[in-house]
């Protein structure tokens, strides 16, 4: 367990999937103040919906 009740995964995991998805992480540190992680992660924005919405009808 981590210092705050997680598993301590998330950061590797994040190192590992970030750059897959073609995203950069960084992180911004200060002393008696902790650390900072984000990361940016392209995106494109589309007209049309992935999934469309199909209406069920009722029986």
């Amino acid at each position: 367990m981590g210092s705050y009740g997680g598993t301590d995964t998330g950061l590797a995991f994040s190192k590992e999937i970030i750059p897959v998805l073609g995203g950069s992480p960084t992180v911004k540190s200060k002393v008696g103040d902790g650390s900072r992680f984000t990361f940016s992660i392209p995106v494109q924005m589309i007209d049309q919906p992935i999934i469309q919405k199909k209406h069920i009808m009722g029986t």
